[in-house]
């Protein structure tokens, strides 16, 4: 088990951070009836791989389904574990159909891109741990505990980060389409 901390502020759900918990701490928290809505989710494990013999791709959208975030973050390193692994953000991508919540990753993934592209003119957190590299993809983010602090968020990572990944990161993970189900085949006997 690990901690998991959600923030509330003024009465608003702001952010659930999950920690290392895994798939065995989910069941325990849904079979609790826990609420575990927030308007954002620090994903665990870096959106690395859960453990044991558990599906990280439903893990991700049971998850992200019972938490409904409208961001979705991924603080990782650059090439550290292969994170997120790719099964994650489609879990992630699917949990809500039509409200994908967005997904950002601190640093640029690997799994999005081999080559690190020209990060010029980017406004990015100075503290950032990628930024001395050219590591960063959202960077750091700080949530404003205010009235329409996430809204504010939401509008700078889709102006500057998404952006960015559109004209930098064509492979990019987070904006990746789904693929459509594959067809089911019904056997029929005459």
């Amino acid at each position: 088990m690990s901690a998991v901390v959600l923030i509330v502020h003024d009465g608003e759900r702001v952010c659930l951070l999950a920690a290392d918990s895994g798939r065995h701490s989910l069941d325990i928290m849904m079979g609790e009836n826990r609420d575990l809505s927030a308007e954002i989710l620090v994903f665990p494990h870096h959106g690395g791989h859960i453990g044991g013999t558990a599906d990280n791709k439903l893990f991700a959208k049971n998850l992200v389904s019972s938490v409904k975030p409208k961001l979705v973050l991924f603080s990782l390193g650059r090439g550290a574990h292969g994170t997120p692994r790719p099964e994650i953000i489609a879990g992630t991508r699917e949990a809500l159909h039509k409200n994908t919540p967005y997904i950002a990753c601190t640093q640029i993934s690997k799994n999005c891109s081999d080559t690190l592209p020209n990060q010029n003119n980017r406004p990015l957190a100075k503290h950032s741990e990628g930024l001395a590299k050219d590591h960063c993809c959202a960077g750091t983010i700080m949530l404003p505990l205010k009235k329409g602090g996430l809204d504010s968020i939401l509008g700078d990572l889709n102006e500057h980060h998404g952006n960015f990944v559109t004209s930098e990161i064509p492979k990019a993970l987070c904006r990746r389409q789904i693929a459509p189900p594959a067809p089911q085949l019904i056997a029929t006997t005459n």
